[in-house]
C-alpha cells in the first residue's frame, strides 16, 4: 500500500504545474537534439560551443539519448520527472521513519512525503518548492545527494560513495560539492565517536575515496578547459553570468524582502525542531549531530555567495552557485517538522485522505482549485494536530511560514 500511495502521490506531483521545453529546457534540449541529429541548427553558435570540447552536461544527455530514441523525447522527460518525485517521496518517507517512526505511529513517513511533494517552503534563489516540475541534471543530482544523506544516517558508505562519485556525470558540481560537505560532517562525527582507532575508519575511508577518483575524473578536465585557460576573466565571468544573465539564482538583492523575511521564520522553525529533537530521549543523536551539522555547512556557505559574487565577484563562487544546495535545509525543515508532531495526534489523521481529496479536485476542478486545497487541508489538519496551540510555540510560527509560503500574506 506503501508504494501505490508514493506512486499516485508523485504523479500528482509531476502534473502539477509539468513544463516541458520551457526554462532551463531552452537550453538542454538543443543539445539533446543536436546529438539525435548531426545537421540539427549547424550554424547556431550556442549549440557548436556545448559540443565543442568537454562538456559535463553532454554526459548527462548522451546517458539520456539511447532512451529517447526508443521511447521519444517527450515521454523519457515525463518518466524522468515522475522518477525524481517518485523517489524524492521514497528516500523522505525513508529518512524520517529512521529518525522517527514508532510502533504506535507507522505513518509518520507518509505525511513527511506528502509535505515535501506538496508544500513551498521559500526560494532564495531556486524553486519554493521541492517537487520537480520538469526533467533537467539538477534535480536528479538533488535526489542522489538526498539518498547519500540517507546512506550515511544508515552506515551504508559504499553504496554512499559509488553513487555520489557517478553523481558527478548527471551534475558535475551539485554531487561533487555536496559531497564533500556530508563527508566533511561523516569524518567529524567518526572522530567524535573514534578517536584515533584509524581502524573505524576503513570503510568511511574507502568510500570517500571512491568518490574522490570519480568526481576528480570528471571535473579535471572541465577545469583545465576553462579555468585554467583562463578564457574569460573571473570578475568579468561573474558580472555576465550572475550579475547580467540570471542575477534571481544569485544575488540576494534580488530575492526580496518578503522571501528573506520567510525564509528566516522556516529558519527558525528548523532551529527549534533540531532543539525539540535533541531534547527527545528517543532521538537517534548521531544522526542529529550530522544533519545539524551538514545544514551548518550549507548556512556558512550563504555569506560567502553573498560577498564573492554581489559585492566582489569572483568566478569560483559565481560556479558554485551555494544558494543551489539550500534544498538541503529545505527538505530537512520539512523532515523535522513532521518528526517535532505529536504521534499520537498524527494517529488521528490518514494521509490517503489527503490524495483522494487531491485526485478528486485534479479530475473535477483542475489544478487551480487542487493546490488552493492542499493549503487548507493542511492548515486544517495542523491545527489538529496542535489543539492546545498555547504550549506550542512553533506551531504558530509554522503557519505563518507556510501561510506566507503560499501567498496568503
Amino acid at each position: 500500500m506503501k508504494q501505490v500511495f508514493l506512486f499516485f502521490l508523485a504523479l500528482l506531483a509531476t502534473c502539477w504545474g509539468y513544463n516541458f521545453g520551457q526554462s532551463d529546457h531552452l537550453e538542454h534540449l538543443p543539445v539533446l537534439y543536436r546529438l539525435w541529429d548531426e545537421s540539427y541548427l549547424l550554424n547556431d553558435n550556442f549549440v557548436n560551443e556545448n559540443m565543442s570540447g568537454y562538456n559535463p552536461r553532454r554526459l548527462f544527455f548522451l546517458l539520456l539519448l539511447p532512451f529517447c530514441k526508443l521511447l521519444g523525447i517527450e515521454t523519457v522527460y515525463f518518466c524522468g520527472c515522475w522518477l525524481i518525485n517518485y523517489l524524492l517521496g521514497r528516500v523522505t518517507y525513508s529518512l524520517t521513519n529512521e529518525l522517527f517512526a514508532s510502533k504506535e505511529n507507522n505513518t509518520i513517513g507518509l505525511w513527511a512525503a506528502v509535505l515535501v511533494l506538496t508544500l513551498s517552503v521559500v526560494g532564495l534563489g531556486e524553486s519554493a518548492h521541492l517537487r520537480a516540475n520538469f526533467f533537467v541534471p539538477s534535480a536528479a543530482g538533488s535526489i542522489i545527494v538526498m539518498y547519500a544523506i540517507y546512506w550515511g544516517i544508515k552506515e551504508q558508505y559504499l553504496r554512499l560513495g559509488i553513487v555520489l562519485g557517478l553523481g558527478a556525470f548527471i551534475h558535475p558540481l551539485l554531487c561533487p560539492l555536496s559531497g564533500g560537505m556530508w563527508f566533511a560532517c561523516l569524518g567529524i562525527n567518526h572522530f567524535y565517536r573514534y578517536q584515533f582507532h584509524w581502524a573505524a575508519y576503513k570503510r568511511l575511508f574507502g568510500a570517500g575515496l571512491i568518490w574522490l577518483i570519480i568526481s576528480v575524473g570528471v571535473i579535471a578536465p572541465y577545469y583545465y578547459e576553462n579555468f585554467a585557460a583562463d578564457k574569460l576573466a573571473g570578475r568579468e565571468f561573474a558580472l555576465i553570468y550572475a550579475h547580467f544573465r540570471c542575477p534571481h539564482h544569485f544575488l540576494p538583492s534580488f530575492f526580496g524582502e518578503k522571501e528573506r523575511n520567510v525564509a528566516l521564520a522556516w529558519l527558525s522553525l528548523l532551529i527549534l525542531w533540531f532543539i525539540k529533537a535533541y531534547r527527545s530521549q528517543l532521538a537517534d543523536k548521531r544522526a542529529l549531530f550530522l544533519l545539524t551539522s551538514l545544514s551548518g555547512m550549507v548556512l556558512l556557505l550563504l555569506p560567502f555567495g553573498y560577498y564573492l559574487v554581489e559585492v566582489y565577484p569572483t568566478r569560483l563562487l559565481a560556479t558554485i552557485q551555494v544558494f543551489r544546495f539550500l534544498f538541503i535545509v529545505k527538505w530537512l525543515v520539512l523532515v523535522f517538522g513532521v518528526g517535532g508532531m505529536r504521534s499520537h495526534y498524527l494517529l488521528l489523521l490518514d494521509p490517503l485522505r489527503l490524495l483522494a481529496f487531491e485526485l478528486f479536485l485534479l479530475v473535477f476542478g483542475g489544478w487551480k482549485y487542487a493546490n488552493y486545497a492542499i493549503y487548507a487541508f493542511l492548515g486544517w489538519s495542523i491545527y489538529t494536530l496542535y489543539p492546545q496551540l498555547g504550549d506550542n510555540a512553533d506551531i504558530y510560527l509554522f503557519l505563518a511560514a507556510f501561510l506566507a509560503s503560499a501567498g496568503f500574506i
